[in-house]
């Protein structure tokens, strides 16, 4: 995705415009907005299956965090200090995590989950996942209306 901002000088402090109507907090734009941004979901979701090696069950918290420290925060993903951050509250060896951040085993490991959610019909985000009776079933794919995805989804816990 490419960053388009809005940069008049009276705005620049208040909104930027995103591709996909997705919008940042104001804090994502400290100082410039010349910079050019690089982003790829193949770090994080590393960071995620290295996270998943220490403690699985905590792994959508981390993965909250994750998104809560690129959406909100306006950290880049791309680098090992967010990672240390967001890292910093488990009891997570450091230097461990970022060497393991870092190694083609993890990255396998970040690759294999890519082709679960893909053999799951997964394709895009956002996604919704139902369990039931240890299956997963796709219940929707990208944006929907909350009176669609609620619809969706009582369906759901109604059928066998």
């Amino acid at each position: 995705n490419y960053l388009t901002a809005i940069n008049r000088e009276k705005e620049k402090k208040d909104f930027l415009v995103l591709h996909r109507r997705v919008f940042y907090s104001s804090y994502f734009i400290q100082g410039s907005l010349s910079v050019t941004l690089y982003q790829s979901s193949l770090l994080p979701s590393v960071a995620l299956s290295t996270f998943k090696t220490y403690l699985p069950g905590k792994a959508l918290a981390f993965a909250s965090s994750i998104q809560y420290a690129f959406f909100h925060e306006g950290k880049s993903l791309e680098e090992d200090n967010t990672y240390l951050d967001l890292i910093a509250p488990y009891d997570i060896p450091k230097e461990k995590f970022i060497a393991q951040l870092h190694s083609d085993e993890m990255r396998y490991a970040a690759q294999q989950d890519f082709q679960y959610a893909s053999e799951m019909g997964i394709t895009g985000f956002p996604a919704v996942i139902g369990i039931k009776n240890e299956k997963y079933y796709l219940l929707a794919r990208g944006f929907l209306p909350f009176d669609q995805l609620d619809a969706t989804f009582n369906r759901f816990k109604e059928s066998e």
